[in-house]
């Protein structure tokens, strides 16, 4: 699965319109040839059994048989982590995804789908490009989402076919070293037109200390920018093994990307400009759409809020409401504020940064955002 095509399954489930049928998030992490904790997930189900009622619990049983059946027939043996999305009842839906990587056990109800573990996985493992070389060949290989989207090769001619006849040992070591460095900056040209027409960011050098370091020297400095670390390789490495290596270097990377989004958004608030944070001011400046990054960490916990189903208006909980501040509605029903959050985001096309691990943005409920323009009614 491509990052478009995962982007645009996150936007069609946050759109997703309600009914009188409750929808099934599951989430599962994978082992080979099936799901890795069986016991979570019929225990889970059971719980969940028990505390529905009819009608919601006919259209529950509906979207638990449609996702076994998927369990005992569907699963890749490659894939480490399911997402399923099903509903029963009058207008019903199923949409299973599959990814390398692994994703946390978590079974949840509810009248939308919860979209959150998706949202993450999308800003953990989005897209980068390896770079694995060796004396006779390159290999240039985009991963997406933890998985090879797309490979490249550039073959290096065998430059025994080409010596003269008659060569010393000085014309032959010192033609091999224009040779091999004219087959480095081909890969390099390579890289940089992927990088350019898919629009990564980041790459990841793979192979010998010596080579790497060959290839390093030649890089343009717009691309050295982009470079996030090399691997050591030896000519037995599985493909499958390096590209474990560049997955958990470039979430590593990734995590310090986050951290230093965080520390912009601080530098903001400390220059009372352009970022907010708390539960109260995220959530009003979201659903104004005057929000560009929407900063959550990922511990994030909001009390339950609330939801008008008139006028959609999202809030906090603060003691029981009879009527909508907004449309003065009486068809208030309590919600789950990082879902609501999460919807609001991708609804106006808000890029989510999810933090593992930061003191400060816990310091203010865990959330923030950096908005797109400034306005002084914020403080």
């Amino acid at each position: 699965m491509d990052l478009k095509e995962l982007q645009d399954h996150i936007r069609a489930l946050a759109a997703t319109v309600e009914t009188d049928a409750a929808v099934m998030s599951c989430y599962l992490n994978l082992q080979i040839g099936g799901v890795a904790n069986r016991e979570f997930f019929q225990n889970r189900i059971s719980l969940l059994r028990k505390t529905l009622a009819e009608p919601l619990l006919r259209g529950f049983e509906e979207a638990v048989v449609r996702t076994c059946n998927y369990l005992d027939t569907e699963l890749l043996a490659e894939s480490g982590g399911l997402a399923v999305f099903a509903r029963g009842g009058k207008e019903p839906f199923f949409l299973p995804l599959q990814f390398q990587v692994p994703l946390p056990d978590w079974i949840a109800v509810g009248a939308f789908p919860n979209v959150f573990h998706l949202v993450e996985l999308k800003d953990t493992y989005h897209r980068f490009v390896i770079l694995i070389s060796t004396e006779e060949k390159a290999q240039i290989l985009e991963v997406t989402l933890g998985e090879v989207t797309q490979k490249l090769w550039r073959e290096r001619p065998q430059l025994q076919e080409r010596i003269v006849r008659g060569w010393s040992k000085e014309q032959y070591q010192r033609h091999r070293r224009h040779d091999t460095e004219r087959f480095f900056k081909e890969k390099i040209e390579v890289l940089e037109k992927l990088m350019n027409k898919g629009g990564h960011k980041h790459f990841i050098l793979a192979g010998s200390p010596r080579l790497t370091s060959q290839i390093k020297q030649l890089l343009p400095k717009h691309l050295a920018d982009k470079l996030v670390d090399s691997i050591s390789t030896s000519a037995g490495d599985r493909l499958s093994d390096i590209v474990k290596m560049a997955v958990t270097m470039f979430t590593e990377e990734e995590e310090q990307e986050s951290r230093a989004v965080v520390e912009k958004l601080m530098d903001e608030i400390h220059a009372n400009s352009f970022g907010i944070v708390g539960i109260t001011g995220t959530l009003r400046f979201l659903q104004r759409g005057s929000v560009d990054i929407l900063v959550m960490a990922k511990d994030f916990e909001a009390e339950t809020g609330w939801r008008c189903r008139s006028c959609r208006f999202v809030g906090e909980q603060h003691g029981r409401l009879e009527n909508c501040p907004e449309c003065g509605a009486k068809e208030i029903e309590e919600t789950d504020l990082r879902e609501e959050m999460i919807r609001l985001a991708e609804k106006y096309g808000c890029r989510v940064e999810v933090v593992n691990h930061s003191d400060r943005l816990m310091q203010f409920q865990g959330i923030g955002a950096l908005l797109r323009y400034y306005t002084a009614e914020q403080y």
